[in-house]
């Protein structure tokens, strides 16, 4: 998801710093997860509505343990708002229109676009062309930003491909360290 972040936010223009904001908050938008516990995480079906009201109450616990860290203030509303919808329908803030930062909107568009490609314990990943008729409809219902999902699409094959890089050298530093174990 981060390097899809890290892409889109190069695309829209942001500067070096607020790339590597993007990145940091890339890999800090979820430790509010640590509050959900596993059995809704990993639950391969529908989850009921109290399963999903817990789940809903991660970002909050993000911007909670964020917002105590001094030198992630920068980064604190980009890594805890990506949930929020334009028209105040999202979670946990309910904020609306541009009381959502752009890097929110660029961190939630990584995180949906990642989402939808990669398999879930309740679903299968779906292709591109498969996102590429969701996105739309979620710009539409104002889930997403128009202009964060149009430099999606327009880019969509570099930026996927930027994906799969990243999944690649991830999984190889995984397992290189697990060598380096059993040489040990």
């Amino acid at each position: 998801m981060t390097a899809v972040a890290e892409k889109l936010a190069r695309l829209m223009g942001l500067s070096r710093q607020e790339r590597v904001f993007i990145q940091v908050a890339g890999y800090l938008h979820d430790p509010g997860k640590l509050s959900t516990p596993r059995e809704i995480l990993e639950k391969a079906g529908p989850l009921t509505p109290e399963e999903y009201s817990i789940l809903k109450k991660h970002p909050y616990y993000t911007f909670q343990l964020l917002s105590r860290i001094e030198t992630f203030q920068s980064i604190v509303p980009w890594a805890s708002f990506h949930h929020e919808g334009l028209r105040g329908d999202g979670y946990p803030f309910h904020l609306t229109g541009e009381e959502i930062p752009l890097g929110s909107r660029i961190i939630q568009a990584a995180d949906v676009f990642t989402a939808l490609l990669e398999d879930r314990p309740y679903r299968k990943g779906m292709s591109i062309g498969e996102v590429r008729s969701i996105l739309p409809e979620m710009v539409k219902d104002e889930q997403l930003d128009g202009r964060v999902i149009g430099m999606l699409d327009k880019n969509i094959e570099e930026i996927n491909a930027a994906r799969e890089q990243s999944q690649r050298e991830i999984l190889k530093s995984f397992l290189s360290m697990e060598v380096d174990k059993i040489e040990e």
